[in-house]
């Protein structure tokens, strides 16, 4: 059975990306190898443009608590970095979809499991949810991006708290810290998250993707090249179809039908 799901409903072009791995979703080998999987399968689709927004949620109480403990005991020491890199190719391969994703977040989300959230470009949380990167309390450190991704979120400041103290962040502390955008009710988590999908997916899909990029592209460069960065994307919405559509909805008065392209 498998323990990463994909779900495509092409009428609202929402993919979900679903974590089912029991009791607590950790990222052993097969879910890190089926993770890697769903999100080229949501990439096809994307390039097909029957995908506009991607929604990674869990099954069960936790987001995800990690990496597998149990299996990484049984690992030889010569074997542990490829096992870690897996974990990073599968976070990677979320992160390099080029549709904007939502990472709803339960329960625990923890080490590479909030690693996973990082990695997703909107994320939100159940009330009682708890987050952290614990590895220094197993005299390691995160190996997936959590250092890198976290610290362009909240700051370097608050990242070396949280990742030196490996303590558990609270849905509270994460909404201050801007870890996290929105924290509902756990019963109202897919709804938000859903809420949140469909209005991006009722707009342009080429501006919101180029949006995506200039913004990723531009963050981490000097601003006169980022202004560069954001003026090429903008180009390449000026001859779509797309921008025409918008333009004659709007003097119609009417919703525009976006194709894409």
């Amino acid at each position: 059975m498998s323990k990463v799901r994909v779900n495509i409903d092409e009428k609202t072009f929402i993919a979900e990306i679903i974590l089912d791995n029991p009791p607590v979703n950790t990222l052993n080998s097969e879910v890190v190898l089926e993770l890697v999987n769903a999100a080229e399968q949501v990439k096809i689709m994307i390039e097909k443009r029957k995908v506009r927004v991607v929604i990674l949620h869990s099954e069960g109480k936790h987001f995800s608590a990690g990496a597998d403990l149990k299996e990484r005991l049984l690992i030889a020491e010569s074997d542990v970095a490829d096992k870690v890199k897996s974990i990073r190719k599968a976070v990677d391969s979320i992160w390099a979809l080029k549709v904007p994703v939502i990472a709803a977040i339960k329960g625990f989300a923890l080490g590479g499991g909030l690693e996973l959230a990082l990695a997703a470009d909107i994320r939100i949380a159940s009330l009682d949810s708890r987050m952290g990167l614990k590895e220094v309390s197993l005299a390691i450190m995160p190996g997936a991006g959590g250092t890198q991704r976290l610290s362009r979120i909240v700051g370097i400041g608050i990242a070396l708290d949280w990742i030196c103290t490996g303590r558990d962040i609270s849905s509270e502390e994460a909404l201050r810290a801007g870890l996290i955008s929105d924290a509902v009710p756990e019963d109202q988590l897919l709804d938000k998250a859903d809420d949140i999908a469909n209005t991006i997916a009722e707009n342009g899909p080429v501006g919101v993707q180029a949006a995506k990029k200039a913004l990723r592209e531009g963050f981490d460069i000097p601003f006169e090249e980022s202004i560069e960065v954001e003026w090429a994307e903008y180009l390449k919405t000026i001859s779509t179809k797309d921008r025409l559509e918008g333009l004659q909805a709007f003097s119609e008065k009417r919703k525009p039908v976006y194709k894409g392209y």
